[in-house]
């Protein structure tokens, strides 16, 4: 990879996060997955979503990234999250540290209806750090999505 500027989107820096802040999810972050009790806290609301890009397995083989494409859509999930300090240095150490954009991008319903923008990572490098596509463009099994976090009030793994 060679050096680049980061991008960092304003709720990150200006301490004037919308709230609830829309993110859309699409990989470890997701429920059942690695990372998901991390985003479970904060999550006030969720709804099955899809992004225009390809998903692909890092080249590692051990995480997702998203690839903006016009001609694929991903499957995630867009949640609506409190904007906590917590998190919101959590997903710019894990996600931004790591090389990801957060770029604003609309999201559709699974019905096909306009979602309006949500914050995405999206995986910015070259074919050379892409593993295989992930069929289907989802993650996780549609039940799994529709199911959401489960809630554990009182629970903060990042507090």
């Amino acid at each position: 990879m060679s050096a680049r500027r980061l991008r960092v989107p304003a709720p990150f820096v200006s301490g004037a996060a919308l709230s609830p802040l829309p993110l859309f999810v699409y990989g470890t972050l997701l429920p059942g997955q690695l990372l998901a009790a991390v985003v479970a806290p904060y999550v006030l609301a969720h709804t099955v979503a899809t992004v225009e890009g390809r998903l692909h397995w890092h080249s590692c083989g051990e995480f997702p990234v998203l690839v903006a494409s016009a001609t694929s859509v991903t499957v995630g999930l867009r949640v609506e999250v409190r904007p906590e300090p917590a998190l919101m240095q959590f997903l710019a150490v894990d996600e931004i540290g790591f090389g990801y954009d957060a770029r604003w991008c609309p999201l559709t319903s699974a019905d096909g209806g306009a979602l309006g923008p949500a914050l995405v990572f999206c995986w910015p490098w070259g074919a050379e750090t892409l593993g295989p596509p992930i069929d289907g463009g989802a993650f996780a099994p549609i039940e799994v999505l529709e199911a959401g976090y489960p809630t554990s009030p009182g629970v903060d793994p990042l507090g």
